[in-house]
C-alpha cells in the first residue's frame, strides 16, 4: 500500500485507535506501545483478536503480531522516504 502523507501523520494514525478505528478496525483498546498487548475488533464480523505489539520507534517502525485460527500474522510499518511509506503485507 502507497501513502502520500506525511510520515509523523501516517505513524500516529497507525499508533492511535482513534485514527485507525477511520480506516481499519472499529475499535481498538489502546495505543501501540512497544511491550503490550491491544485489542482490536471489527464490530461488523463481530471479531476481535488481541494483538502484541512487539517494536516501535517513533515515526521510524511499527512491528505487530497476532494469530488467527490459521496462521500467525506479522505486519509492519517503515519509513523509507520521508513523503512515502509502504504497508508491508
Amino acid at each position: 500500500m502507497l501513502i502520500r502523507k506525511p510520515v509523523a501523520e501516517v505513524f500516529e494514525a497507525f499508533v492511535n485507535p482513534a485514527n485507525t478505528s477511520k480506516f481499519w478496525f472499529t475499535k481498538g483498546s489502546g495505543r501501540l506501545e512497544a511491550g503490550t498487548q491491544v485489542t482490536w475488533t471489527w464490530e461488523m464480523y463481530n471479531f476481535s483478536v488481541p494483538v502484541d505489539v512487539k517494536v516501535i520507534e517513533p515515526n521510524v517502525r511499527i512491528l505487530v503480531e497476532w494469530r488467527t485460527v490459521r496462521r500467525r500474522q506479522l505486519k509492519g510499518f517503515s519509513n523509507h522516504d520521508p513523503m512515502t511509506q509502504r504497508l508491508s503485507p
